[in-house]
């Protein structure tokens, strides 16, 4: 098989030397028949009580262990053919006719476009805040414009000793037909949601020492406004307290305005919080 074919599930892709697992196979097949043979026999003589129970048990055990021997045998045969563990498409060979291998050597990498995963690291402290079956998106920098619907789909019930994160799975949804193995995507998950909620644009809000601070235009002058915040998302961020919904903000220029600065009204310098 080459890169770019389509293979289904069981799909002959390689074939290995298997000459010497074959005489193997054979010689314990050969080994079995005799064994077999020589069993019925002595079935007869042990009906008539010719026979030893000691001896004919001791056969018993031996005929058991050659045929398992032989099972091994033909399992190991049937190694030397490699076939497709899953349906998809071959996107890498990274062996040549002739190549001499290890055991555990990879042979070819398959993908099913059809169920394509994203995984991501999340820190532990945020672990509350996920659920299987969480909606998701993703965006991929390949694509630009486009938004994949996507699910959680698994989480992992452990933490990574070494990174202070666990592990989440995200299943991709809809129309995969664009979307390669690899591609680099951004995920947002939906983790909580808020109705009427009141948002500014995040270039109005000024973070001075621990405090959110807004300007409000009154009476033509700006007033400093420590507000509370809450969720930010797609360059908003939700108001909790401190402002209401009918006051102008002031969304450029804040850094440098102080309490009682005269304000004229430029372009879309002010926004009504909504």
């Amino acid at each position: 098989m080459e890169e770019g074919q389509y293979v289904k599930a069981g799909d002959l892709l390689a074939t290995l030397d298997g000459d010497r697992l074959r005489l193997d196979s054979l010689k314990s097949a050969a080994n079995l028949a005799k064994l077999e043979q020589e069993y019925q026999r002595q079935v007869e003589l042990h009906e008539k009580g010719l026979v030893a129970a000691t001896n004919f048990e001791d056969l018993k055990f031996r005929l058991q262990a050659q045929r398992a021997e032989h099972d091994l045998a033909e399992l190991q045969y049937s190694y030397s053919k490699v076939r497709a563990p899953i349906s998809g498409i071959v996107v890498n060979r990274q062996v040549k006719t002739g190549q001499s291998l290890n055991a555990g050597d990879p042979l070819m990498w398959i993908t099913d476009p059809d169920s394509l995963l994203a995984r991501i690291q999340v820190p532990q402290s945020e672990l509350d805040k996920f659920a299987v079956g969480q909606p998701a998106s993703l965006r991929f920098d390949a694509l630009p414009g486009q938004t994949q619907d996507a699910v959680v789909s698994r989480i992992s019930p452990t933490v990574d000793p070494a990174t202070g994160t666990f592990r989440m799975q995200i299943s991709i949804s809809g129309n995969q037909a664009e979307i390669a193995a690899g591609m680099f995507s951004r995920v947002q998950i939906a983790y909580d949601m808020h109705d009427n909620a009141l948002l500014l644009p995040q270039k109005a809000i000024i973070v001075e020492d621990t405090d959110s601070v807004v300007y409000v235009v009154t009476d033509g002058e700006a007033r400093r406004r420590v507000v509370k915040t809450g969720i930010s998302d797609a360059g908003m961020t939700e108001i909790l307290g401190g402002l209401e919904a009918d006051e102008t903000v002031i969304l450029s220029g804040g850094s440098g305005l102080r309490e009682g600065t005269p304000v004229a009204s430029v372009g879309d310098s002010q926004v009504n919080a909504g």
